[in-house]
């Protein structure tokens, strides 16, 4: 499944993949995120870290507003088109042109593939999910500075009978791509099941086996899982 988390251009735009290891049942999650060009112009205290995120290939910067999502549509209706889609999870607020661009590879609410996360008190059960399996090491997240950095950002908050997330510093300090995490890890505490139709022509086995060949290039050249760092604030260190 994949879960967003995004919203102006003076954030950046976080896409959470997670799925389910199928001998394990572990949960194995890739991450990757977006940000406009203007938003290292903006906050300059953080904008070589940003470049080095690029150049780890951990985040795409783009000039024009729009080209953020045209790269998101194609990873998920990729995956879509495998049968490994699930449902795509979201923050519901200021979601907008997304809802559209969605609706034109039929991820909608209607057909139930595009599902609104809980924000703010509503996802303290994400963050205690993600706690309890990140240190149980039954959910993996491949190696990424950008992630290790978001998680540093976060800030939970205690109450007498709830938690919360915050960012440790406003403005600077971005968490987007670890609460797409968090919207994942939401849904997929849901138990959802992908559609089992994988839109591979298994009559072409030449043409299927080349498919099968990429991918598995595409996940080895991800690493380890088990080498990634961090996915909660306070658990775990980076690799």
């Amino acid at each position: 499944m994949v879960a967003l988390d995004g919203g102006g251009l003076d954030d950046l735009y976080g896409v959470a993949v997670l799925g389910r290891e199928r001998e394990t049942r572990r949960w194995l999650s890739w991450s990757h995120s977006w940000c406009h060009e203007g938003l290292l112009e903006r906050r300059q205290s953080i904008a070589s870290r940003l470049l080095d995120f690029r150049e780890a290939g951990e985040l795409t910067i783009y000039k024009q507003a729009g080209e953020d999502l045209v790269e998101i549509l194609e990873l998920i209706a990729d995956i879509k088109q495998r049968g490994l889609l699930a449902a795509v999870a979201v923050d519901p607020a200021g979601l907008g042109e997304t809802v559209e661009a969605l609706d034109e590879i039929d991820v909608t609410v209607e057909n139930k593939l595009l599902v609104g996360a809980p924000q703010g008190y509503g996802m303290m059960n994400a963050i205690k999910t993600a706690e309890r399996k990140t240190q149980s090491k039954t959910l993996v997240h491949a190696p990424s500075a950008l992630m290790d950095w978001c998680v540093g950002n976060v800030k939970i908050e205690p109450t007498a009978t709830a938690i919360r997330a915050t960012k440790q510093n406003a403005g600077d300090a971005k968490i987007d791509p670890w609460a797409a995490l968090m919207n994942a890890v939401w849904m997929m505490s849901r138990n959802p099941e992908a559609d089992a139709r994988s839109g591979w022509n298994t009559d072409d086995l030449d043409r299927l086996m080349a498919r099968i060949d990429a991918a598995v290039d595409a996940m080895s050249e991800m690493g380890d899982p088990g080498g990634g760092g961090q996915v909660l604030h306070g658990i775990g260190t980076p690799a």
